[in-house]
């Protein structure tokens, strides 16, 4: 489901090409982390379809602290049918 050029942005200009890069970099940040999502907009034209997701983070950090209600949106882009990028 990702196209050959996929990207994912991560506040900080982290940057990963493959999902593997960022479940290793989540590693050394979190022992835990989950999504509730809130609400989902979506835009369309002939060229990419762009999907922005809304909700809140909760987990826990290696440090052993626990978090919750930290909000997010996360900006997808869908071209071919293809996720083309993702920006958080």
């Amino acid at each position: 489901m990702l196209a050959h050029d996929f990207e994912m942005t991560f506040p900080g200009a982290v940057v990963f090409h493959e999902l593997k890069q960022l479940i290793d970099w989540s590693r050394s940040r979190y022992k835990s982390i989950g999504k509730t999502f809130e609400k989902f907009d979506d835009m369309s034209n002939e060229e990419e379809t762009v999907i922005y997701c809304f909700g809140t983070l909760s987990g826990q950090g290696n440090d052993g602290r626990l978090f919750e209600g930290i909000r997010f949106v996360d900006r997808f882009q869908i071209v071919d049918g293809k996720l083309k990028s993702q920006r958080v």
